[in-house]
């Protein structure tokens, strides 16, 4: 039965929207899921940042404080303009045929941006669903009278008074890791308002002098992603789908609250920061890299055991490669080490195997599969006295199951599990009669960062599917825990799944996460413990644990001159 499409309102100014809304949006008319009846559109600037708003937020501080902020906004905004950034102003007419258009009065009282109580009347009687406005919501918007499921807007985590435009500016200024992203809605403007998703993106991928506009994007364009994705599960599922989300379960304290905006002492000694930063990473060039290497230990302190990095022998690859992604096997006594094997020159890895023995002596990796696209991550398992391997192969947008016909040295294709996805370290385990995938995705595609922050769950009868999606994938976004690291370890009576924690660097440590809940309708989990490159001796990253009786492998990357 066809659902009617939802009837929405935008608050934008001038006919146009950011793009990150006009993307979402050109979506879901395409697609029937909305309908824009209504485009509401303020008379005059809608009230931002003022010199009577800064001296506010900031404890009656002069205006004159913020002119080196005002000052670096502005040429930052001159070195972004030919690109197509996030906030760059949009034009929807083609979307809003039919739309009627209404001019309303926007004001602020003691910091609170409202509509003029004699234009709400332009919102009423018009049977709307949601209330979408391109920045900070008024607080009067949020009533069942107006929009039967509230006016949604992005929320920035640092302070109530700005806009959109303004997100991003505290990670900047404080060079702040995390990242956070959360579209909120407001029900009834005496309450406060709900969050109806929440992500915690990494700062760093877009570093520089000028990245501000950058971490902009970052946050917006994941926004752009979730508004899409939450529209469409109303209107497939109807308001049950917009629960707020858990609080994340992490080592790390909450993002903190900005005391005030950045002055111009706090700039300067942030672009100090930023330019020897630059200057630094110029001079590197060329001269230094991460080079990845393998590490082994023998033990059955179970994987909460790499806590400890003492012991490990590190297994360094010759000039011109490098070893990452290790999944360990028992083979009698001895070990079978899978890893990915990366030419520097063709950049295309492919899959090889490592021989250790009861000693401890190794053999040279032996190439065992190798496609026309890039592999790595060569998750092997066992099922029914067969070995089968899953590979990232996300250059070719599928997840695929191999065979071992002649073990561990020749794999045959068997499928493709699930196609047109860009999906990267997946992971299976078998619990509870029921065969789970695990792999990350990115949260946009308009950025190419490789920031593969959420986590998304399918699950099937046998590892030859099919495999359905899990109702609420992505049931993570979270840089910090999300990505596989490893497969799943029992310990103790519990499931712990290790994930990347990417936020300060891609692969820059490991978090261990302890499964509390999974099924085919829910998924919880908690952090308990972060394996850190610092206990290994000189490591930068480290970025996945395989683990098999008697043994712990890592991969580690240690920052080498080159040759």
């Amino acid at each position: 039965m066809h659902k009617a499409p939802l009837k929405i309102c935008i608050l934008c100014q001038d006919d146009s929207v950011p793009l990150w809304v006009a993307k979402a949006l050109e979506k879901l008319v395409t697609e029937d899921v909305v309908q824009i009846s209504l485009v509401a559109i303020p008379r005059g600037p809608v009230p931002g940042i003022t010199e009577e708003s800064l001296s506010t937020v900031s404890g009656c501080v002069p205006p004159w404080r913020f002119a080196l902020y005002r000052l670096y906004r502005f040429l930052s905004a001159l070195c972004s303009r030919t690109q197509d950034t996030a906030s760059k102003p949009t034009a929807i007419s083609h979307l809003c045929r039919g739309a009627s258009r209404v001019f309303i009065r926007l004001i602020r009282i003691h910091g609170r941006l409202e509509v003029v109580a004699e234009d709400l009347a332009s919102f009423q009687e018009r049977n709307l669903d949601v209330v979408l406005c391109c920045g900070n919501a008024p607080v009067n918007l949020g009533s069942p009278n107006i929009a039967a499921h509230g006016a949604w807007y992005v929320e920035d985590p640092w302070d109530p008074y700005v806009t959109d435009s303004e997100a991003g500016t505290w990670e900047f200024v404080g060079d702040y890791p995390i990242l956070k992203m959360e579209i909120r809605r407001r029900l009834d403007p005496k309450s406060p308002p709900q969050a109806l998703c929440r992500s915690f993106l990494p700062s760093y991928v877009r570093d520089g002098l000028w990245a501000f506009r950058g971490i902009r994007d970052v946050k917006l364009w994941a926004a752009s992603a979730w508004l899409y994705r939450l529209i469409q599960r109303l209107h497939t599922v109807g308001a049950t789908a917009l629960a707020e989300p858990a609080p994340p379960k992490t080592l790390d304290a909450p993002v903190p609250q900005a005391p005030q905006f950045p002055h111009n002492k706090q700039m300067a000694a942030v672009l100090l920061k930023k330019v020897r930063r630059t200057c630094k990473r110029v001079l590197r060039r060329n001269k230094n890299f991460d080079e990845w290497q393998i590490a082994y230990r023998f033990d059955d302190r179970g994987i909460l055991g790499a806590l400890d990095g003492g012991g490990f022998s590190r297994l360094v690859p010759p000039n011109g490669f490098f070893w990452a992604d290790p999944l360990p096997v028992r083979c009698g006594d001895n070990y079978l080490i899978f890893i990915e094997e990366l030419p520097y020159e063709s950049g295309k890895g492919h899959l090889s195997v490592i021989q250790v023995d009861a000693r401890g002596g190794c053999t040279p990796p032996v190439k065992v599969l190798e496609r026309p696209y890039h592999l790595s991550y060569p998750f092997v398992f066992e099922w029914e006295g067969d070995y089968y391997m899953v590979p990232e192969t996300a250059s070719n947008k599928t997840v695929e199951l191999y065979k071992a016909e002649s073990y561990p040295f020749e794999w045959s294709f068997q499928k493709v599990l699930l196609a047109n996805i860009t999906a990267v370290d997946s992971t299976l385990a078998y619990m509870d009669a029921t065969w789970w995938l695990f792999a990350a995705t990115m949260p946009y595609e308009e950025l190419n960062d490789d920031n593969f922050m959420e986590l998304n769950i399918f699950y099937a009868k046998t590892p030859y599917g099919p495999w359905r999606a899990h109702p609420k994938n992505p049931v993570k976004s979270d840089a910090r825990n999300s990505r596989p690291a490893g497969g799943i370890a029992a310990s103790h009576g519990k499931l712990l799944r290790p994930a990347q924690d990417c936020l300060r660097a891609y692969g820059h440590a490991i978090s261990i996460n302890e499964i509390e809940r999974l099924t085919v309708d829910e998924f919880s989990e908690r952090e308990v413990a972060r394996i850190l490159p610092s206990e290994f001796g000189g490591a930068q990253r480290i970025h996945t644990i395989g683990r098999c009786e008697g043994l712990t492998v890592v991969d580690l990357a240690f920052n080498v001159r080159d040759a």
